[in-house]
């Protein structure tokens, strides 16, 4: 692209020929040698050396957000300085092409001085996996602020997605595509799935999130996988919940299954175990306590009250006898076991 016009340096060459000049383009720089933070928009990020640096074109934004010719405007991609990125690697970042950074230059009357970037912007929780540099430059636009506008995550200003996201006062690291660490008051959230794929519309049927909370006062209401009633005797505890269509618990050091032997899970959930992969076939079904002690005491009862003499059949309280002949059926036994969480 070197020695080629791009679309910037056309830009700027039309309003100078409109207008005869803007109040913030390229042509005050001179006048301000003591600027040093810059508004880009990213134009090259195939840093083969994955060092994280990117090429980003300084250009300028007027009141109302709207992107303008800047000091870059004469220079191709090829000979835009590298960007060295500003938050350490600790935190992984990558904006995309045509989004929008902030650039601090070392030295201002330098067009070739070193340059930092941060990024990219963004001006919407709903709205992070790609946002545009004249999108995300609205922020710039002082009237909905002055005005009081209310942020819409939806046409309608749904409540209930506004709660899914993170609040005002909490510390949240949100991903691009609905994937977001939330710190709240005493509780972690770890989420994937908030919303049903490429919509705002709530993920009931398969939500996917780990809650960490410490219960310091007496709950009273739903939240997530918990639901409490209110009592005088309450004492604080913690609660872990994981919820997911599958959940897999691993050690390293556990006993994995063998997944040619033949199980009753394999007769009566193979679609299942296929959808879940091969990690759930090599684990054990997590057993219910409740079920499995309903069926114990069937077995106590029936061994403590049975007649048996040989060559016939037992005699037992009929029911007894109806519970566990019921038991003789792989589905039913499958009952006693969990489809969806496994271990080894």
């Amino acid at each position: 692209m070197s020695g080629q016009k791009n679309h910037i340096t056309a830009l700027s060459e039309k309003l100078t020929t409109e207008s005869g000049g803007h109040r913030y383009g390229s042509s005050n720089f001179e006048n301000n040698v003591n600027k040093t933070i810059y508004h880009a928009i990213v134009r090259d990020i195939t840093d083969l050396a994955k060092k994280n640096r990117i090429k980003a074109e300084i250009v300028t934004i007027d009141n109302n957000g709207k992107m303008q010719a800047g000091r870059d405007k004469n220079l191709s991609i090829d000979q835009l300085p590298i960007c060295i990125p500003l938050v350490p690697e600790f935190v992984h970042v990558r904006p995309k092409v045509g989004e929008c950074v902030l650039l601090l230059v070392e030295n201002p009357s330098d067009i070739t001085s070193v340059r930092y970037w941060i990024g990219p912007l963004r001006t919407s929780q709903i709205n992070l996996d790609y946002e545009s540099f004249e999108t995300s430059n609205s922020m710039y636009n002082r009237s909905d602020y002055n005005n009081k506008e209310i942020f819409k995550t939806t046409n309608d200003n749904n409540q209930k997605i506004s709660d899914e996201l993170p609040q005002q006062s909490e510390i949240a690291l949100q991903g691009r595509n609905d994937a977001d660490i939330i710190l709240k008051n005493r509780e972690l959230v770890i989420v994937t799935g908030k919303f049903q794929k490429q919509t705002v519309e709530i993920n009931k049927l398969h939500p996917c999130y780990v809650q960490l909370k410490q219960f310091d006062d007496n709950p009273v209401s739903t939240s997530g996988a918990l639901s409490s009633a209110q009592n005088n005797t309450f004492i604080p505890f913690s609660q872990t919940n994981i919820v997911g269509t599958n959940i897999n618990l691993i050690s390293v050091e556990g006993k994995n299954r063998n997944i040619k032997s033949k199980t009753i899970e394999s007769n009566t959930n193979q679609k299942n175990l296929d959808r879940f992969g091969d990690t759930a076939k090599q684990l054990h079904p997590l057993v219910f306590g409740d079920n499995l002690v309903d069926l114990l005491k069937v077995i106590v009862s029936f061994s403590l009250s049975h007649i048996h003499t040989p060559e016939a059949p037992a005699v037992a309280p009929v029911k007894d006898i109806e519970i566990l002949s019921s038991y003789k059926n792989d589905n039913k036994m499958q009952e006693i076991l969990s489809q969806n969480v496994r271990t080894n």
